[in-house]
């Protein structure tokens, strides 16, 4: 049977191209597709987006949308009416603030000023430094208003000449909208960065309708948690994001008669909990009007509604939609991946694939694109407080592992989350039963010691970036023996609440760090120690009663790393089943060059029954791309902007991703009986290199083909 390939390109960005390109250097054919995004363009236009904190939708049915950062895309993508991304945009970084006129589009660049566009793009005008922060933007034909919630102000400017006209005071003023009768709705209060929203702590917020003149307030209304968007109708209806318990859309009627301070019924458009509604296996299902993180909303002429959600708590995400009055949704947009790879699981054949913070439903018999369908969100930010990925959205959760391992009879499935450029490995269980979608934090890998005390910087405090800082985790942590980079430990939830306890960690006596770990299928876990290189093997002990795997770090066997690796290994991938380990690093007297793979690979046989009297099969070099960008033709060894970086051991071959540029995205693949080069899988279109330690996974399918997924951002 000749086997085929599949590549799936998972990222921020979807790519595409079936392209047979090189595949005549595979044992077959191989396809490339992507998944988690709704376009198909990575570098363009029409890039899919990856995040959206304000949105203004006109009365045509034109939806703009502002974004603060997009890795590859343009920052302010205009949606059609048919929700196609147009090649519109307004190109300008801020925080959300936007509204558009029947002439321009105006919206914050930076953080204290705010630019002019035209409606078909490009910047119309200088930017406007207001002086302060702005946290929202409304405009009619002639005027401006720019909320200023740091100084308690809103600032008003002429549309046309962009000139400063007055001020005045509004407490806490946030997002803002101009009413069809010129008065402007602002929204009022203290809300969290969108990035820092993980608690179930719900703030006391409302709307206030003002007079365009003074400042005056016409009517306040109250009740609101975490409002982050508003749109006001023709008809007066004004629509509310409510990012707080509810997760959904609030629809007030009749606004413009209310006077004084008052706390009307809203209509709920969408579920009342979003994505977390319902119980049960309910909890943490995709669908219509489920949602998650909602950031904007919009309404047109014909009252249909448009949402924003910032659909992934960690590193941005983006679901954009439209709605009919009666809530069937017309279309919707995904850019959901980002620094985020997928692992599949084996026992349903590669039907289910799992990301940092989704489960998706594969159907490979689909046309290209449109294999996959996102049917659960795993990351239950408010129910479990100690879930490392609500902590991690600096320096991103990155990967994953579906792992079932079995032990005395007994099998779970766990997912495995691990970090972008770091060694730490967050653990989950499954129970469909009590949380649906949502994986239960139960183990934590840590290569170094969590974060402890947010007074200090990183590593002693959460990593701080743009006046945001990451929490600290657990103050059950064992406490600093040495270093916060030597001090590694394992957290196994003996207990079963996902909540760490001092008596539930472990650590090895001395310096530990590790570097790249791998996971048997009976739970013993193989990890690089960087300290004394050395291999470690920590043994599995087995099952709590609810299925949390327990593993105790001062158990730990230490072995020497194998010949040829004395210049240190990197990156190693363990077959269980056939007991094949294969290495990769730095054989004797070459130096190590800071290449995540290192210049070479072994592989290993009887690894586990031989433990620690080891003899490679085969070594090989690992070559380096150039790819599309090479010099006269050829593949330069290990230059220092291709480096190998990754790397998946998957059926009968080695599959290795490059780290480098745009040219490095594709896929180099090893045969695992001799290490002899079986092919190249690069895409006839541009691609982004992968850039963490864990970017590829794979699997190989009953019918005899290999899925591999390559996490490039």
């Amino acid at each position: 049977m000749r086997n085929l390939y599949k590549i799936l390109f998972v990222a921020l960005v979807s790519v595409i191209g079936r392209s047979a390109l090189l595949a005549q250097t595979l044992p077959g054919n191989f396809s490339s597709t992507w998944i988690g995004a709704s376009a198909q363009e990575m570098n363009g236009d029409h890039a899919p987006v990856m995040q959206t904190l304000g949105l203004y939708v006109t009365p045509d049915g034109k939806s703009y949308t502002a974004q603060n950062w997009d890795e590859s895309g343009p920052n302010g993508t205009v949606f059609g009416v048919n929700g196609e991304i147009t090649n519109i945009n307004m190109d300008v970084l801020g925080e959300g603030a936007i509204a558009v006129n029947s002439n321009y589009v105006y919206s914050q660049a930076g953080k204290n000023g705010f630019v002019r566009s035209n409606k078909t793009g490009g910047r119309n005008g200088d930017e406007v430094d207001v002086g302060t922060y702005i946290s929202g933007i409304a405009a009619t034909d002639t005027e401006i208003f720019i909320s200023c919630n740091e100084v308690d102000l809103v600032k008003v400017y002429d549309a046309n000449s962009l000139e400063f006209v007055r001020e005045y005071t509004v407490e806490d003023p946030l997002r803002s909208t101009a009413a069809p009768d010129g008065s402007v709705w602002v929204l009022s209060g203290s809300i969290p960065k969108i990035e820092v929203a993980y608690d179930n702590e719900n703030d006391t917020c409302s709307v206030l309708h003002i007079n365009a003149s003074d400042g005056s307030v016409i009517a306040t209304i109250t009740g609101l948690q975490r409002p982050r968007g508003l749109a006001i109708s023709a008809t007066n209806k004004l629509y509310v994001a409510e990012d707080g318990t509810d997760q959904n859309i609030k629809i007030y009627s009749s606004v413009n008669t209310l006077s004084g301070t008052v706390s009307p019924s809203p209509q709920n458009f969408g579920a009342v909990g979003g994505v977390f509604e319902g119980s049960g296996n309910a909890i943490g299902t995709m669908g219509e009007l489920r949602f998650n993180h909602p950031t904007g909303v919009g309404v047109d002429a014909e009252e249909n509604v448009y949402v924003t959600e910032w659909a992934t708590y960690t590193g941005g995400g983006s679901i954009v939609s439209k709605y009919a009055p009666n809530g069937t949704r017309t279309w919707v947009s995904y850019g959901i991946m980002f620094e985020d790879g997928v692992d599949f699981d084996p026992t349903t054949d590669g039907a289910d694939a799992y990301g940092k913070a989704w489960h998706f439903k594969m159907d490979y018999t689909k046309p290209q694109g449109q294999e996959w369908s996102v049917v659960g969100y795993t990351h239950g930010r408010y129910k479990y407080q100690y879930d490392m990925r609500s902590h991690w959205y600096l320096d991103n959760p990155g990967n994953t592992w579906v792992k079932n391992i079995t032990h005395n009879g007994i099998t779970h499935k766990l997912l495995f989350v691990t970090r972008q450029t770091r060694a730490d490995i967050q653990v989950f269980r499954y129970n469909n039963t009590t949380d649906g979608e949502v994986v239960i934090p139960c183990a934590q890998i840590a290569d170094i010691h969590m974060p402890y005390d947010n007074n200090q910087s990183w590593p002693d405090g959460g990593i701080e970036w743009d006046g945001n800082k990451e929490g600290t985790w657990s103050d059950e942590q064992p406490p600093i023996r040495n270093s916060v980079w030597t001090d590694g430990y394992i957290w196994s939830d003996l207990n079963d609440d996902a909540i760490p306890q001092a008596n539930e960690f472990t650590q090895p006596e001395g310096d530990t760090r590790t570097y790249t770990v791998t996971v048997a299928d009976n739970g013993d876990l193989w990890m690089a120690d960087v300290i004394e290189k050395n291999i470690i093997k920590v043994p599995f002990q087995g099952f709590t009663s609810a299925g949390s795997p327990k593993w105790d770090y001062t158990q730990r066997l230490l072995y020497p790393i194998p010949a040829p690796f004395t210049g240190g290994f990197s990156k190693l991938d363990y077959d269980s089943e056939r007991d094949i380990m294969v290495l990769s690093g730095y054989q004797t007297g070459v130096t190590d060059d800071g290449a995540s793979l290192g210049k070479s690979m072994a592989r290993y046989d009887n690894w586990s029954a031989n433990a620690g009297n080891w003899t490679a099969k085969w070594v090989k070099d690992i070559p380096a791309y150039y790819f599309t960008a090479n010099i006269d033709g050829n593949w330069v060894y290990n230059n220092q902007l291709h480096m190998p970086q990754s790397m998946a051991l998957v059926g009968d071959y080695i599959f290795i991703g490059y780290f480098g540029g745009y040219d490095v995205g594709g896929i180099y693949v090893m045969s695992l009986e001799d290490g002899s080069e079986s092919g190249k899988m690069l895409p006839d279109y541009e691609i982004y290199d992968c850039d963490e330690l864990y970017c590829v996974q794979g699997i190989k399918r009953s019918n005899g083909e290999y899925v591999i997924s390559e996490n490039h951002h």
